[in-house]
């Protein structure tokens, strides 16, 4: 009798363990492991309690921009897109309508530089540097730098290419190498197999070193996929029309120069393709219809291979939103053709090559717009007025719709400061006007509006640092010299950000393993658009990001290493709000403490109110959570997970334990009283 008096209760005990570690997981509520390395130390900061908005509901928000956002720019606030960790394009058109109108262009400035400046970049210093393209065979040999107070009056210096009447003729179409240094190809009609490396002191008196190769007028140089530099020869003449130049090795010292034989006369304006290859556009004056692509072994031996695209003189290529290369023509022959080229390459790398009828005479200079479209100007020696906006449907069947300009030969577009798309003037009449597109980009009716900046063919133009837009100058054949590059005062806005944590409702204390969400409201106060918007939210360690929710328009990148997201996008009109949304996982291995995460905001310009904050802080605190049972350390168990399966199984294993004992008490039971 005593037997079965023991055993059935211990049966029950144990059928009742197995009962409690199924509804138990040991694991998630077991002490801080010290071995995964020390909690982040983090900083506190103050914040406060607003009021809900009618966009996302608001718990936290610092102090410090707690009135910087207007009730009626608040009710603005986009509603995120699709959920996405990585939004490499994702460019498409603003509904909204705007909360004030832009306002009008500010001054135009004429800067005296050197002689026909052309082709502007912003050096590795933030200096703007300029080549120098002349065809009345002045062949001017100096390059222009620019630096100083660019909203003020700046200063300008001349550089020689060389001794007198030994530098590099026509000095154009400048870039930044991967180690810092500035190059420069040539324009010089007579052949010259020059290019000029521009280094040191940038800002000071900078050495410059000529390398001549045996490729005639090297041009349109890049920087291919593994760090060589690649230029084209698509203005020269006679024999070497036909080569490409590939600069390798010791950059900033004797680098090796290698040309490589073509089967396609002028290859120029090059990109580097979708799959890793370089596209070479064709600027062959008489009209050959072949594009080049240079593949294979990029640091030793390419492979080179031409593709016919029934269309005369393909060049000024662009990697369009859904990543095929789109090109325009620049048959001045006829001065008629009107076709652009798409290029879709494969997973495998091999093109489809489709060519369309815009309309629009000599297609060429292709951006892409803040709307996602794809805009050409036109470059005909007619002078034509037209561009050309190519959307719809750009992986399948495009739609042209063609826009007055109001500026001849409307060429060079750019997104500027404001987001807005500028056209120079590349023409034969020396036009002195320059117009910019803005409004609804996608629509039938964009605001369309000329600026006459008194200088002769503005053209080929670059955000400076300060937010100005600078232009160079064109020189036609028969045109007169100018020393005037221009710059344009385009926008005048105010960028702000709030940011906040929305999710979960109470989440200004959470526990370690939770799950976060922050709100970041970008918000333009006008008066006029702004462009090039770049939001940045470096997290604190022990943050994890595991999604980015962002609205159309946007384009986010996120670093897993050291936890950060990088979005951007290219217009926000003024009194636009956009919300980005970014959700974290608290580690585990957080046992206490507070932490502030900070996110900034800038845009092409400064704000033109010192006093509008462009950063937001949210400070969260991390508490652990108490310990239900002692000493067993027991917390309930997720649904999901394999941490599960140890529990089950240790279940399992005193349910059997369990029936054993009972079955064995009660057979000892019958056995005794039968």
């Amino acid at each position: 009798m005593r037997r079965r008096v023991l055993s059935a209760p211990f049966g029950a005990v144990l059928t009742l363990l197995a009962i409690l570690v199924i509804l138990v997981d040991p694991a998630s509520a077991a002490p801080i492991n010290s071995e995964t390395g020390p909690a982040p130390v983090f900083e506190a900061t103050p914040a406060a309690d607003v009021p809900d908005t009618e966009g996302p509901s608001v718990d936290v928000v610092p102090t410090s921009v707690e009135s910087s956002i207007p009730p009626e720019v608040e009710a603005a606030i986009e509603a995120p897109a699709a959920s996405s960790i990585e939004r490499r394009v994702a460019i498409v058109a603003e509904n909204d309508a705007a909360f004030v109108v832009p306002s009008a262009l500010g001054d135009v400035t004429q800067v005296q530089a050197g002689q026909n400046s052309q082709d502007p970049i912003v050096g590795p210093q933030g200096n703007i540097w300029f080549g120098n393209r002349d065809f009345l065979g002045a062949i001017p040999q100096d390059i222009a730098r620019i630096s100083g107070d660019f909203s003020g009056t700046p200063t300008v210096d001349l550089f020689a290419t060389g001794a007198p009447g030994l530098g590099v003729p026509n000095p154009v179409d400048p870039f930044v190498d991967p180690v810092g240094n500035i190059w420069f190809g040539n324009a010089d009609g007579g052949g010259s197999g020059d290019v000029v490396r521009v280094s040191g002191d940038l800002s000071g008196t900078p050495t410059i070193d000529e390398f001549t190769g045996s490729v005639p007028n090297p041009d349109s140089g890049i920087v291919g996929p593994i760090g060589n530099l690649w230029f084209g020869s698509g203005r020269s003449v006679g024999a070497g029309a036909d080569q490409i130049l590939r600069i390798g090795g010791d950059l900033s010292g004797a680098p090796s120069l290698i040309p490589f034989t073509t089967p396609m006369r002028n290859p120029t304006t090059p990109i580097v393709g979708p799959a890793g290859n370089i596209w070479f556009g064709n600027g062959d004056v008489g009209g050959s219809d072949v594009l080049l692509r240079v593949g294979g072994d990029l640091s030793g031996i390419p492979t080179i291979t031409p593709f016919p695209t029934g269309i005369p003189s393909p060049q000024t290529p662009v990697i369009g939103p859904l990543g095929n290369i789109w090109f325009g023509n620049l048959d001045q022959v006829t001065d008629t053709a009107t076709q652009v080229i798409r290029v879709s390459v494969s997973a495998d790398g091999s093109p489809t090559i489709t060519p369309f009828a815009t309309g629009v005479a000599l297609p060429r200079d292709p951006v892409v717009g803040p709307d996602g479209n794809i805009w050409f100007g036109s470059n005909t020696i007619a002078g034509g007025t037209l561009v050309i906006r190519v959307g719809g449907d750009l992986s399948g069947m495009p739609t042209m719709t063609p826009f007055d300009s109001g500026v001849p030969s409307p060429a060079t577009p750019i997104v500027g400061p404001d987001g807005n798309i500028w056209f120079g003037s590349l023409g034969f009449e020396e036009s002195t006007l320059v117009a910019r597109i803005s409004g609804d980009l996608s629509s039938t009716t964009p605001t369309i509006t000329t600026f006459d900046t008194a200088v002769a063919d503005p053209a080929t133009a670059v955000i400076g640092p300060q937010g100005n837009l600078w232009f160079g100058t064109f020189l036609p054949p028969f045109g007169s010299p100018t020393s005037d590059v221009i710059r344009v005062d385009a926008a005048d806005a105010n960028v702000t950000i709030v940011k906040t944590c929305i999710a979960p409702v109470h989440c200004a204390s959470v526990s370690p393993g939770s799950a976060l969400t922050f709100a970041l409201a970008v918000s333009n106060l006008g008066p006029s658009d702004a462009g090039h918007i770049v939001l940045t939210d470096n997290l604190p360690t022990g943050l994890a990001v595991t999604d980015v929710n962002a609205p159309a328009g946007w384009t986010c990148v996120v670093t897993s290493d050291a936890p950060s997201v990088n979005c951007t996008k290219l217009r926000l009109q003024a009194g636009k709000t956009s919300t980005v949304e970014i959700s974290v996982l608290v580690d585990r291995s957080i046992s206490s403490g507070t932490f502030t995460n900070t996110a900034s905001v800038a845009w092409a310009a400064p704000n033109s109110d010192p006093s509008v904050p462009t950063t937001s802080s949210v400070t969260v605190e991390v508490v652990a959570v108490p310990k239900s049972v002692e000493p067993l350390e027991l917390a309930i168990l997720p649904f999901t997970g394999g941490d599960k399966l140890v529990p089950i199984a240790l279940a399992m294993l005193l349910i059997a334990a369990g029936l054993v004992t009972l079955v064995f008490s009660r057979a000892h039971t019958n056995t005794r009283y039968s």
